[in-house]
């Protein structure tokens, strides 16, 4: 597969979407129809806001969107 042909931000973008609308980090078998149910996405726990990555493997994708989180706790 070329990976040059995925729209990561997209991806991204759509994984959002999911933690959104349910309230819950992506791919958590939530999902309803249309929805992508890939994982990269993490709530922090004040509901206050949302973190996601795409471009590695799900596992990746979630622990680096975690990070981010931690990253942004020390700002």
């Amino acid at each position: 597969e070329d990976k040059r042909d995925i729209n990561y931000l997209a991806v991204a973008l759509s994984k959002l979407a999911v933690s959104v609308a349910h309230g819950t980090p992506s791919g958590d078998d939530r999902n309803i129809f249309g929805e992508v149910p890939y994982k990269g996405s993490y709530i922090d726990p004040s509901e206050r806001f949302i973190y996601t990555f795409s471009g590695a493997s799900a596992e990746e994708d979630l622990e680096i969107a975690k990070m981010a989180h931690q990253i942004h706790q020390l700002l």
